[in-house]
């Protein structure tokens, strides 16, 4: 498929090629216009330092840290050897599988 022509829906943005970065911009600028105005704002205004957003953090990390001092570790270790040979068993099929389709 010709790469210059994937462009020309409001669907899907200009393909770069790293040769046409100035067309592509343009391009991609009215793309963004197209989609949304939210998504052009976002993506082109300077993002202001959200100190808000920092005290949320420390909040939802003691939060956390609270909730593990509250549910004790799980110590089964018959348990987890049997979901680990689970998973392990699993990652196989999945690895084959894998090489059949490469093969």
């Amino acid at each position: 498929m010709d790469h210059d022509r994937i462009g020309t829906s409001c669907n899907i943005p200009q393909f770069f090629d790293g040769s046409n970065y100035v067309v592509w911009s343009e391009k991609f600028q009215i793309f963004l216009d197209a989609q949304d105005l939210i998504v052009v704002n976002h993506l082109t205004l300077r993002w202001k330092a959200l100190s808000k957003l920092d005290e949320k953090i420390g909040y939802l990390k003691a939060h956390i840290e609270e909730q593990n001092e509250k549910v004790p570790p799980y110590d089964d270790k018959e348990e987890i050897d049997d979901v680990i040979t689970a998973l392990e068993a699993q990652v196989q099929k999945l690895l084959k599988s894998q090489e059949n389709l490469m093969n």
